[in-house]
């Protein structure tokens, strides 16, 4: 059984209910949490995979916390994605754009109109 787009406490249901069906296969609390953690998301199997934990709860809590953490980071990056949406940002100038803008300050302080579409270096030849 796989987690899919399951929640952790969905999954958890799910697999309580299905273990039901294969006693064998969870005999004791080792192989219920080594079958829980094989059918949970990739990222969330890497998250858990380094700790033994005491008892299969513990394993469950930890997916939880983990889980709601992730809620929260996604949450947070989609209202700072959606406020930078439409926000008044600044102009990003790339450095050509710069150039050009501190040699037109610079001109303007000489009296000298240099030609909008050519560099200073190719001004003076």
């Amino acid at each position: 059984m796989k987690q899919a787009s399951m929640t952790v406490c969905e999954y958890r249901n799910k697999f309580t209910q299905l273990s039901h069906y294969a006693p064998g296969e969870v005999v004791n609390d080792a192989k219920k949490q080594k079958h829980f953690l094989k059918g949970l998301n990739d990222g969330l199997q890497l998250q858990l995979m380094t700790i033994e934990y005491t008892d299969f709860q513990t394993l469950v809590n930890r997916t939880i916390l983990i889980e709601n953490k992730r809620q929260e980071m996604e949450e947070k990056k989609r209202r700072i994605q959606s406020q930078s949406v439409g926000s008044n940002t600044r102009p990003r100038y790339t450095p050509q754009q710069e150039f050009q803008q501190r040699y037109q300050e610079l001109a303007s302080q000489w009296d000298f109109d240099p030609p909008q579409h050519l560099p200073q270096h190719q001004q003076e030849q």
